[in-house]
């Protein structure tokens, strides 16, 4: 931060010129429209060769074969192309993914025509490509432009001289090159599995220069592949010979946060520009407040040595600031720059890039009596174990944003496709905007992944989801040569640009699981180094997990054995017994029947075929060890034999639901010295039988998504415990906290505890005051209940709720506690949660009225009020909404909840804006595990 002031002073210092004014005057700066043409779309084409062989038949002019190619689309990926010419089958598909494997030896030609309107003729003209996956050859017209290596950098070349104008048709041609022989054969390896994986991750290390996701060796949920193609935008840029590019943009603000000062930094590109004096303007104006707007101007005379990195800064009084989801607005700015010749008053050219304006601070995380040990992992020199943490240890991970402490909640982002140019704006939209709505306010963007598009930070920016971004490091320990070293040093540095503006980036890291450090490798110290000096406002910690103080482990929630592990701490994984950001953990899921179908349309899915080849294919057992991800033996242990499919997915996602609610809690529970937990994980990229994601490929949420978006809230109830099997007899003690994001107590509040059975049968009530303090944790209660001899073979229902002192809704919970005679002695095997499955029928009924248009991430969408009861004298379990409609149109705000006999409960029903004609209230109906 003081690094920051000291650049703004010195070169407001240096400036020739400063001016500070409210409003910009000049007319000509109204009409200037800056000249780009997009070139991105669906008119490429696209055909392959044997390696080298297209050059020598000339593909890049005369001899690309139009004939014979396929349509491609820009954004894209070949396979995408070759799925949708009919040429290759559904990857997602069964096994289908294995007809892949012929492909990334060949190379890859795409090829788009285009005119250029004659107005063109007198401007400076660059060919920018954002981003082409791996390796690539251009050409422009059957001239050589030049090539590129690495998925995460743009890069582009001036084609001011090799252009056609005045309706001459141009033509682009690039070649991806094949993949290297020795990388696909381990790649596509056979039989799949953790350590044919792990010899793929050392292939490409030891073999690719440059960054290239680590997706592509399916890790536990996906499939190998290469991927290859053009997977960001392409584009003409035109000037005048003078362009900007690379505005970056640093915003403080402190308390009283009345006033904004904003430095930044931006490339002045010069070239072919006489040297005259330029002018430029800066004005940055709020796009979604009523707060006030700033300009400036600064003098300038650009020349080679002055006009790289050019810094300037101003301020903006009264901000509107930039919150995260949960805490308040997310406030954007718009900052245009424009570049005016000084006597002439001509526009040269403009740049315009959107930020926020917020605080950040990372504070000392307070000390915790159980902060003692942790399992260490490294990997240089080679060594684990379990070792005491330093004395002296002291982790500053708490977040303070706007002087208000923020709880980290939230989960790992994966790519939203194995295929990373296939998603668009609706795509991450939907993921992003399903986060929002379970109270997420954090992702971590996670290092075997990419760096993302810019779509992907905008709506994170506009949605209010904090991004801990990873740089492409996972799966094998990177090379320190120096030639590696140079590689990591540039893209590094291109890749910054595109993340430095984004409010809601808080947290550079290097990558994922590698347990280095500063200390032990020149690539993590260099990769601090530059984050430091590219961005000195932001965190940049080493590989995740830091050991010391962040945890990794379990994946898995084993009933009961995770409920004491998250309790104390122990037994050990990667990391602290108390850590301060837990930063991977899960539980895993069955997917639904609907994605099961999908993807196993051959296979005969009742019995479900533990064992079966294309079931494994998609990650149900043996993707890193025997038995991830379906985990049939925990929910057979609670519910026994199940009489069909539907059943088995429906107790899987329950148990995954389970373990995710209580995992978040606990995190929670033990805030302010924990203050971070990031679930494995919210999205997965490919379609599995069953993952530890809560959002499925095709956009379906789990069972477990509305149980952690609960367990998120700002108030959430929560019960600590080690079982949910129990005896008769058996006292159950249950702690009872409340943990509250709110920056004001609430008082008045009451704690309404019941205990029911599945019949109905009240065997506890009661209602105390409490007192619920400001932004923290603490217990309110403790539950002490001896389960009687008429609740055997039975289930009790726990139920807490925090209401306020208008009996409003604040936090409500419903636990689940199996009750078996203690007579059986395997406990694990008692199945005692199986009354569940045979539970008395229940009645609900459900009225859904318009209440009005609510604005979510700025897009405004239809809000429907739906009213639910219980009209009978038993529970209704795990009460869900259906629905006809994609889960991108209609989002139900609540579901798979627990209604006790006469409870109603109101639910938020959110529909899209291009679904205002097509839903009708009576397409949606609801069901329970006991409804009729």
């Amino acid at each position: 931060m003081n690094k920051i002031k000291t650049m703004g002073i010195k070169y407001i210092v240096r400036a020739l010129l400063l001016v500070l004014v409210m409003s910009c005057t000049d007319q000509g700066t109204e009409n200037f429209q800056k000249s780009e043409l997009p070139l991105s779309g669906d008119d490429w084409h696209l055909v392959s060769f044997d390696p080298g062989q297209g050059e020598s038949m000339l593909a890049m002019d005369s001899g690309f074969p139009l004939d014979s190619a396929i349509a491609a689309t820009v954004p894209g990926d070949i396979y995408w192309d070759l799925m949708r010419a009919g040429e290759l089958p559904d990857i997602y598909i069964g096994m289908n993914a294995q007809k892949t494997y012929g492909l990334p030896i060949k190379e890859w030609w795409y090829r788009k025509s285009f005119i250029v309107g004659k107005d063109w003729s007198k401007k400076h003209v660059r060919l920018h490509f954002e981003g082409v996956d791996y390796a690539t050859k251009v050409w422009l017209n059957g001239e050589y432009l030049g090539s590129h290596k690495g998925q995460f950098t743009p890069f582009e070349f001036d084609v001011t001289d090799r252009l056609k104008f005045d309706g001459e048709e141009n033509t682009l041609t690039l070649v991806i090159e094949s993949a290297p022989e020795n990388v696909v054969n381990k790649l596509f390896q056979l039989p799949r599995g953790q350590w044919q994986r792990q010899y793929a991750q050392d292939e490409v290390t030891n073999t690719l220069d440059y960054w290239k996701s680590r997706t592509m060796t399916g890790w536990d949920w996906g499939t190998p592949l290469w991927t290859m193609g053009i997977w960001k935008d392409v584009k003409l840029i035109g000037s005048t010979g003078l362009f900007l590019d690379d505005l970056l943009i640093y915003p403080q603000i402190g308390a009283p946060y009345d006033k904004a000062n904003v430095h930044t930094k931006i490339n002045v590109n010069s070239e072919v520009f006489n040297g005259d004096e330029i002018v430029l303007e800066y004005k940055a104006e709020c796009i979604n407040a009523n707060a006030p707007a700033s300009s400036a101007t600064q003098l300038l005379k650009p020349t080679k040595k002055n006009s790289k990195g050019v810094e300037f800064s101003f301020s903006i009084s009264s901000p509107a600031l930039w919150w995260p989801n949960g805490y308040g607005e997310q406030n954007l700015y718009s900052l245009t720059v424009t570049a005016k010749h000084k006597e002439s008053g001509r526009i040269l050219d403009r740049i315009k890039r959107n930020f926020g304006i917020r605080e950040i601070q990372f504070l000392k995380n307070p000390q915790a009596h159980d902060y003692q040990k942790m399992m260490w992992f490294s990997h240089r020199p080679s060594g684990s174990g379990e070792r005491d943490i330093p004395k002296d240890s002291t982790p500053e991970f708490l977040v303070q944003i706007n002087g208000r402490p923020i709880f980290l909640h939230g989960g790992n982002w994966l790519p939203a496709d194995l295929l990373y140019g296939r998603p668009g704006k609706e795509e991450y939209e939907h993921l992003i905007r399903m986060a929002t709505l379970a109270n997420y306010n954090v992702f971590r963007v996670w290092g075997g992944g990419i760096i993302e598009k810019q779509t992907f930070y905008d709506l994170c920016d506009r949605y209010g989801i904090l991004v801990w971004q990873e740089m492409p490091n996972g799966g094998s320990i990177p090379l320190e040569t120096d030639k590696i070293l140079a590689t990591a040093n540039e893209q590094q540095r291109e890749i910054m640009p595109q993340l430095i503006n984004h409010p809601s980036i808080y947290r550079y890291g290097f990558g994922n699981e590698l347990y280095m450090t500063r200390n032990n490798s020149k690539q993590v110290a260099q990769f601090e180094d530059i984050c430091r000096e590219m961005d000195p406002m932001r965190q940049v910690v080493g590989p995740s997990p830091v050991v010391e103080y962040q945890r990794h482990g379990p994946h898995w929630f084993n009933i009961p054995a995770e409920y004491d592990l998250y309790n104390t701490g122990y037994p050990l994984t990667a990391g602290p017994d108390n850590p301060v950001e837990w930063s991977e953990y899960g539980a895993s899921g069955a997917s639904s029947l609907q994605t099961l179908k999908r993807i196993l349309p051959d296979t005969e899915l009742w019995p479900l075929p533990y064992s079966d080849s294309i079931m494994q294919w998609h990650n149900s057992a043996g993707a890193y060890t025997q038995s991830d991800w379906l985990k049939p033996e925990i929910y057979l242990s609670l519910f026994g034999e199940l009489p069909d499919l539907e059943t088995e997915i429906k107790v899987s996602q329950f148990v995954q639901s389970e373990g995710l609610r209580y995992a978040n809690q606990s995190h929670r529970r033990k805030k302010w010295h924990r203050s971070g937990c990031y679930m494995w994980t919210f999205n997965e990229p490919w379609p599995n039988v069953a993952h530890g994601s809560i959002v499925e490929y095709y956009g379906l949420p789990k069972m477990a998504y509305y149980y952690v978006g609960n367990s998120y809230g700002q108030i959430d109830v929560s019960a600590e415990y080690n079982n949910i099997s129990l005896h008769p007899n058996d006292t159950l003690t249950l702690p009872v906290f409340v943990t509250s994001a709110m920056s004001d107590p609430i008082e008045g509040a009451r704690l309404v505890t019941k205990i029911m059975d599945l019949d109905g049968k009240l065997y506890y009530e009661d209602s105390k005051n409490i007192l619920i303090d400001a932004n923290s944790s603490h217990r309110i209660d403790t539950l002490k209940f001896i389960v009687p001899e008429g609740a055997n073979n039975n289930v009790l229902l726990v139920r807490l709720d925090l209401v306020d002192d208008r009996k409003s809704n604040l936090s409500s919970q419903t636990y689940t506690f199996g009750i078996k005679n203690s007579s059986v002695d395997n406990l694990a095997g008692k199945k005692h949660l199986l009354p569940m499955l045979n539970a008395p029928k229940t009645k609900i009924s459900l009225s859904i009225n318009y209440d009005e248009r609510k604005k979510i991430g700025g897009s405004e969408m239809d809000l429907y009020r739906a009213k639910v009861k219980n009209t009978s004298n038993v529970p209704a379990l795990f009460v869900r909404f259906k629905s006809p409609y994609k889960p991108q149109e209609v989002y139900f705000g609540d579901n798979c909840f627990v209604l006790l006999p006469g409870e109603e409960k109101m639910i938020d029903v959110l529909v899209s804006p291009d679904m205002k004609e097509k839903f009708r209230i009576t397409d949606i109906s609801l069901e329970a595990w006991n409804s009729n």
